[in-house]
């Protein structure tokens, strides 16, 4: 005759969580995501214009808070603070509207191209045309 042996585990859910404690507190996290929603680096202090990066955010809170944290830390704590990353694009704060004035519909922007832009033009219109007149360009 055989015996078996049952065993049995029961499984609890710790009621806290057993990971490790933030380094900031609540408090700290709303400081920190009210300056990420409403301020620019340059608005506190940073030599860069208009995008948060990882590194200066950990700048920023060592700064303020006097609290070191790694970029990998910051990173998944602005993910559960429900952040979300995008990759930085270049957006004109003001536009120049004498600058845009010069501009031509299907005209390349830089000078050399806008040069050969104009001497096809004058040539195109010197075979196309019998007029030795270059103003109806």
């Amino acid at each position: 005759m055989q015996r078996s042996v049952i065993c049995s585990v029961a499984f609890v859910k710790p009621s806290v969580s057993i990971g490790k404690a933030t380094k900031l507190t609540k408090e700290q996290r709303n400081q920190l995501a009210a300056m990420l929603e409403q301020q620019q680096p340059a608005d506190v202090g940073f030599d860069a214009r208009y995008t948060w990066t990882l590194p200066l955010v950990a700048e920023w809170i060592k700064r303020e808070f006097g609290i070191t944290m790694s970029v990998r830390g910051i990173s998944a704590m602005l993910k559960r603070m429900n952040f979300s990353f995008t990759k930085a694009t270049y957006t004109l704060a003001k536009a120049d509207e004498e600058a845009q004035a010069l501009i031509i519909p299907g005209v390349p922007i830089h000078p050399e191209q806008y040069i050969s832009h104009l001497i096809r033009e004058v040539v195109h219109h010197c075979i196309n045309t019998s007029s030795p007149n270059l103003s109806a360009i």
